[in-house]
């Protein structure tokens, strides 16, 4: 995801201009529009694509069909290909949960009834789109003016971007498919209620959480989900306090707003939960963008201008402006409990069940829509 689409073609038209066989140009090369400019330059002869394939087989199809609309293009988020290839595991794909799973997994069958859908992030918009697939009514609500969930917040990052992909294919697909959309809609008890629903699912996800420090609460202290590609002022020396995904990709996404970015680990390996082929790279930008790193710091308090650290046999400050949790997000499980405390039953997708990355989501989604049965 961190190289531009088609970045390493010009080795294949370096290599076409001192050879006289046909020459294969590929590697992120995601989209037929891609593709063609490459073509159009008259060095390369043939286009290879790979990971394109296995997020969309039928890519070849929709082009000549003139559907290009409708493909399904590879973000290169590399979770389900190349990083089960480095542990030796088959390859599937995060997007197309189909794929490396040919014999074993069928849109499942024909289904009637009217699905509430709540949230709108991966989980939720694959959920619809299965159910909405078999044939089911479906609406999905979400309290943003967009579909795409946290997926929308990961594309503001750096070398994030193609997150983004993936959200505007979901939306065409679920305006396609007749998915009703209610967006910038909060679904409530009683709404749910009313509209009576033969099922109701909610792939609500989660929500911010701070870690049990004294002084979380004051107001300089904010969230990853807070300040993540928004335009913050005044930001000076910033604090994050965790060093997961999320505390990196905040790190990444503030290091150009702020004078620094001190990321602290807690004891845990920095990203941790980052994809084997994409933590060396998210690790070089964090070098490159002078993030320092500080590993198996214990914090004591948050006062008004520092950090206090727990050094043992004395107390370190760490002078600083704005902190920002990035600790393991919590369930959003509000509405759950009200549907559950009014008796109304409820099924749980995604996130809002237990910590996933996308892959997660999707193919989880995609198998409790496939075998849903009211």
């Amino acid at each position: 995801m961190d190289v531009p689409r088609g970045h390493f073609a010009y080795l294949a038209e370096g290599i076409a201009e001192v050879v006289d066989v046909p020459v294969v140009a590929c590697n992120r090369i995601n989209s037929p529009t891609i593709a063609e400019r490459i073509l159009q330059r008259g060095k390369a002869q043939l286009i290879g694509m790979s990971r394109g394939f296995i997020a969309d087989p039928e890519l070849p199809e929709k082009v000549r069909a003139g559907k290009n609309e409708t493909i399904r293009n590879c973000i290169g988020c590399n979770l389900g290909c190349l990083d089960k290839v480095f542990l030796l595991e088959p390859v599937i794909c995060a997007i197309n949960p189909l794929a490396g799973y040919e014999y074993e997994r069928k849109i499942g069958p024909p289904g009637k009834g009217n699905i509430a859908v709540i949230g709108a992030g991966p989980a939720g918009m694959e959920t619809a789109r299965i159910l909405k697939l078999r044939g089911f009514d479906v609406t999905l609500y979400e309290k943003d003016d967009r579909v795409g969930g946290l997926l929308n917040l990961a594309s503001k990052v750096p070398l994030r971007g193609e997150f983004a992909t993936y959200v505007v294919h979901m939306e065409r697909e679920l305006n396609r498919l007749g998915v009703k959309l209610k967006l910038g809609h909060r679904a409530t008890v009683e709404a749910l209620v009313e509209s009576k629903y033969d099922a109701i699912v909610c792939a609500t996800g989660t929500i911010a959480s701070a870690p049990p420090i004294d002084g979380v609460e004051m107001a300089h202290v904010t969230s990853a989900y807070n300040v993540i590609g928004r335009e913050m002022e005044n930001l000076r020396k910033v604090s994050i306090l965790g060093a997961s995904a999320l505390g990196c990709y905040a790190a990444l996404d503030l290091a150009s707003r702020a004078t620094r970015v001190d990321l602290f680990s807690f004891g845990n390996r920095v990203g941790d939960d980052i994809g084997l082929s994409t933590r060396w790279v998210i690790m070089k930008a964090l070098k490159e963008r002078k993030i320092k790193i500080r590993e198996e710091e214990k914090i004591d308090q948050i006062t008004s201008s520092y950090l206090m650290l727990d050094g043992g046999e004395e107390t370190t400050l760490v002078k600083t402006n704005t902190v920002v949790t990035a600790s393991k997000p919590q369930p959003r499980t509000r509405l759950i409990e009200k549907l559950e405390a009014a008796g109304i039953s409820v099924e749980l997708v995604g996130s809002v069940k237990r910590s996933m990355n996308l892959l997660d989501c999707v193919h989880d989604a995609f198998s409790f829509a496939n075998g849903f049965n009211p």
